[in-house]
């Protein structure tokens, strides 16, 4: 199957897909929450890179295939697609700025907290100014003491993604739409190939930023590139084996950089396969994979903090994932269902119906 007829048809499991790629960021961070900054998450020996790390650069090729294909269809319409994007993250991200320090004040995890200082916390999350944001008065018996949220990470390079795009892709003309789609691509990888040259921890903010996201842009750019040239693109579970091969062998060669981009070539074909093949698979009623990526953190280190605190446990990170397991998919839902859906609903309202450009 080409990409392209999959992409017409309009049926895909990628709400599935985001689904569990969220589930296996929260797994995979369960181990860094249940032993600190030096566990050994799984996957990291054999890939260079952990199960959470994986799952968010996947993430990413997920996103930018299906966020540059509705920039496709938006015919200019820059506000609009902006618009779409920012219902798509802000309310669902204020409502945990705002829920998530009380959260730990309310089971004692953060028990000198003032109203400056979640209001602070609020902020600094939605401005995306500061995601990693910590305290060293909040959860001072957990093995990963005073972080508060660290997966939200991603969600700035997300957002400047999207800005891009609109950038580039959505502000010119249709006679200029394919360059722009081009430029864009390009873009994305000329700032990942300097992120990887760039040194860890090296100084200045544009070049830590760099450095951090090298492969999450390269990811986004991966999806992008795949939307641009869908009608090229060949879909096979055969080509998947291949490629899942030429990964396998890939690691044998010590390169760290080429072993990691094999793998998330293999995963990002594999996602593909998963979306597309097959019979023509049902949406999920709720899309609730933002919240599961969202709160899982918080919900984890509170699981931790409450197990050390309560029953003088420290629980391994199987337990700690399935203890959160609960309540981490009870708030999602409650999450969709009230802000983040609402929020979609309001600014669809308004807009005008999407339409497909002719080539």
């Amino acid at each position: 199957m080409l990409l392209s007829t999959g992409i017409a048809r309009q049926t895909h499991r990628f709400d599935q897909i985001r689904l569990g790629l969220a589930l296996a960021a929260v797994f995979g961070h369960s181990w860094l929450i249940s032993s600190g900054t030096m566990a050994t998450v799984p996957l990291q020996d054999v890939t260079y890179l952990g199960f959470h790390e994986y799952a968010v650069i996947l993430f990413f090729f997920v996103s930018g295939l299906l966020v540059t294909e509705q920039a496709r269809r938006r015919q200019g319409q820059m506000f609009g697609f902006l618009s779409t994007r920012a219902a798509r993250l802000l309310p669902g991200l204020l409502i945990c700025g705002l829920s998530v320090p009380w959260l730990y004040w309310i089971f004692g995890a953060w028990p000198g907290l003032t109203t400056d200082d979640a209001g602070a916390y609020a902020i600094r999350l939605v401005s995306l100014a500061d995601t990693q944001f910590s305290d060293p008065e909040a959860l001072t018996r957990v093995p990963l003491a005073h972080a508060l949220n660290w997966p939200v990470w991603s969600l700035r390079y997300e957002a400047l993604t999207y800005v891009a795009l609109a950038i580039f892709a959505l502000s010119l003309s249709f006679s200029q739409r394919k360059a722009a789609f081009r430029v864009f691509i390009f873009t994305l990888c000329v700032a990942s190939a300097c992120g990887f040259l760039i040194v860890d921890g090296a100084s200045g903010a544009l070049a830590s930023a760099l450095h951090e996201s090298r492969f999450i842009l390269a990811a986004f750019a991966l999806g992008s590139l795949a939307s641009a040239y869908a009608d090229r693109v060949q879909i096979t579970w055969e080509m998947a084996f291949v490629v899942a091969t030429l990964a396998i062998v890939l690691r044998f060669s010590g390169l760290e950089t080429l072993v990691i981009f094999g793998f998330i070539l293999a995963g990002s074909y594999l996602m593909l396969c998963l979306a597309y093949l097959g019979d023509r698979p049902s949406r999920l009623p709720h899309d609730i994979s933002f919240g599961i990526y969202i709160y899982g953190w918080p919900v984890q280190q509170l699981v931790m903090h409450l197990s050390i605190t309560h029953l003088s446990v420290t629980p391994t990170p199987l337990i700690v994932f399935s203890l959160a397991m609960t309540p981490l998919f009870a708030i999602a839902l409650l999450s969709w269902m009230f802000v983040e859906k609402p929020a979609l609903t309001l600014i669809k309202t308004g807009q005008k119906p999407f339409t497909q450009p002719a080539e």
